[in-house]
């Protein structure tokens, strides 16, 4: 009994220290890359107000050029000064990230609105997804093949 509970002691204690220690090698790498797309819906005031619960979310297609190549969807929270269109069509983009667990990915992936007075919405498409000028000319992988992250704080515009 008393080995169980020192067991026990040891297991919480080793949870504690790893929850505290949330930076993952994805978290203390700057990931660097373009916005390709991002859902169209995440930039709008209405679904800003029926999603108000917690930090508002904008889902972007990205494509990493630094650590290495990669394209990616990636849950980027609103800055206190929103990233306008123009800024996302401009700019390369610093990102510190966490992976999004595969038991989250549906919610990373996310839903469309589709009649914001009831909140009925329909799984993600691509066709939701606004290209950037970064994007027009790129072929987009399907959404539910390509690794989702979490970015921990908002990005940085990088210097091309």
């Amino acid at each position: 009994m008393k080995t169980s509970a020192t067991l026990f002691t040891i297991l919480a204690l080793a949870a504690c220290v790893g929850a505290g220690n949330s930076r993952s090698p994805e978290s203390q790498v700057a990931w660097r890359g373009v916005t390709l797309a991002f859902h169209g819906q995440d930039r709008m005031v209405f679904v800003k107000e029926a999603q108000s619960v917690g930090n508002h979310m904008e889902r972007w297609i990205v494509l990493f050029t630094s650590p290495h190549e990669k394209i990616a969807i990636v849950e980027v929270p609103r800055a206190s000064k929103a990233i306008t269109n123009d800024q996302l069509n401009t700019f390369t983009w610093t990102f510190r990230l966490r992976p999004v667990p595969l038991n989250e990915r549906e919610r990373c992936l996310g839903r469309t609105l589709i009649d914001p007075t009831r909140l009925r919405s329909r799984p993600i498409r691509d066709s939701d997804f606004v290209r950037t000028s970064w994007g027009l000319e790129k072929r987009l992988p399907d959404l539910h093949r390509i690794p989702c992250f979490r970015a921990l704080d908002a990005p940085l515009q990088s210097v091309r």
